[in-house]
């Protein structure tokens, strides 16, 4: 059963705030400590704590400490890039692509995120010399992103902005040499008839 605890999440969200916003890892730490003292399995709390062990250079402490977090939730992507992210600054580069790996595998919608797995996966090979799997893995990117890219949105009628009319590359008929750069429309734009 997961039950909430108030003051921690109360500690953590104060802690947060001034991790975020104020860049205080010193208030950060201290607020974190309290919520982990009042519940020492409190999530966020530890992958925070991790976060500022990063920020301090406190790699190892901060491996045990998302370590920690993730027998709790083993399947967050938060901590798992965290993770990776202290396993590369410690150079486990085969740990810090396990955990990469494991972040590509549940598919995360957020774009951005994902970038930034992928970027620190591709430095990772670069670092290690494998020119070729980071080369690979900017090709699917890139066949990724222009497969998912809608189609361009059809060009209006110079004249009257309407929508394109299909199967078209006739000019409407108001279109002259002096407006702007044409743009196609089918036969003659009907809205101007």
């Amino acid at each position: 059963m997961n039950v909430v605890c108030f003051n921690a999440e109360k500690f953590y969200r104060i802690a947060y705030d001034y991790f975020q916003y104020e860049n205080n890892t010193k208030l950060a730490k201290k607020y974190i400590n309290l919520a982990l003292k009042d519940n020492p399995k409190h999530f966020k709390s530890l992958v925070l704590k991790g976060r500022i062990f990063i920020l301090e250079n406190k790699i190892q402490n901060a491996a045990k400490t998302l370590l920690s977090a993730l027998k709790i939730n083993d399947n967050e992507v938060n901590c798992l890039y965290y993770l990776a992210y202290a396993y590369n600054l410690e150079e486990k580069t085969t740990l810090a692509i396990k955990y990469l790996d494991k972040i590509f595998d549940q598919n995360p919608l957020d774009k951005e995120f994902l970038s930034d797995c992928y970027k620190l996966k591709i430095s990772i090979l670069v670092n290690l010399k494998q020119y070729k799997k980071a080369e690979n893995i900017l090709k699917n990117l890139n066949y990724s992103l222009s497969a998912a890219r809608p189609a361009p949105a059809a060009p209006d009628c110079v004249r009257c902005s309407g929508p394109r009319l299909p199967g078209t590359n006739a000019l409407c008929r108001d279109w002259s040499p002096r407006r702007p750069a044409a743009r196609p429309v089918s036969r003659r734009c009907p809205r101007l008839r």
